[in-house]
């Protein structure tokens, strides 16, 4: 069985038995990170862009977004962060291309 993950722009991540691992990074969360969850309540978008930054010159293949917590209004935090995280990872000189794109985790 593959899955293939194809963002906006073409790119695509295929996932399956037998292919390359695909790293997911999973930390633009508010869970257990502090700074990361005031910056989301805030509205400072920075420590969250440098972040995402990270994982892909880490090697993330796929970023997951979340941002349910309390004192977190998901359905206006969500998309301005997913749309931050897309504008640093195409305007900011990140080592590595970014193979995929993002995974968000909806408001419930």
């Amino acid at each position: 069985m593959k899955t293939r993950l194809l963002s906006p722009q073409g790119k695509e991540v295929v996932i399956g038995d037998n292919l390359p691992t695909v790293l997911i990074g999973e930390r633009i969360n508010p869970f257990g990170k502090g700074p990361l969850k005031k910056a989301m309540i805030s509205g400072d978008i920075e420590p969250i862009r440098q972040e995402a930054i990270k994982q892909v010159e880490a090697g993330a293949d796929i970023l997951i977004i979340s941002v349910a917590a309390f004192g977190i209004d998901e359905t206006a935090t969500l998309p301005r962060i997913a749309e931050e995280v897309i504008n640093a990872l195409d305007h900011n000189k990140v080592q590595r291309e970014f193979p995929g794109d993002l995974c968000v985790e909806p408001p419930e």
